[in-house]
């Protein structure tokens, strides 16, 4: 097999995921990474996009939420005052959640 051979293949996009794609060609969402993944004999396409968006005067405090592959998701309060530093973060990862979900799926069961 010649590896220098340059090969297209189509990536398939979801609605939403569509819809961001062409808002990011259009200029609405900048792309910062993608990343090709191999993955059970598949292959993936991660992108990374950032939007800037306007905040309201009128906040204290904003809080984010990231949802991700490994950390299911991950929360962070920032405060107006000092928007630098995260005033409390809190992670929610996969593998805790299945087993709290497990847990609870086997009480059930025995009820």
């Amino acid at each position: 097999m010649n590896r220098k051979k340059r090969i297209s293949l189509p990536i398939v996009f979801d609605e939403r995921q569509r819809q961001r794609i062409e808002e990011a060609f259009s200029g609405k969402w900048k792309f910062t990474t993608v990343e090709i993944v191999k993955r059970n004999g598949e292959w993936y396409t991660h992108f990374v996009l950032k939007k800037t968006v306007e905040l309201p005067d009128d906040f204290e405090t904003i809080v984010a939420i990231d949802r991700g592959e490994h950390n299911l998701a991950v929360a962070v309060a920032v405060s107006k005052k000092n928007p630098e530093k995260s005033m409390k973060g809190q992670f929610w990862r996969r593998e805790e959640v299945k087993q709290i979900r497990g847990l609870y799926s086997h009480i059930r069961r025995k009820l």
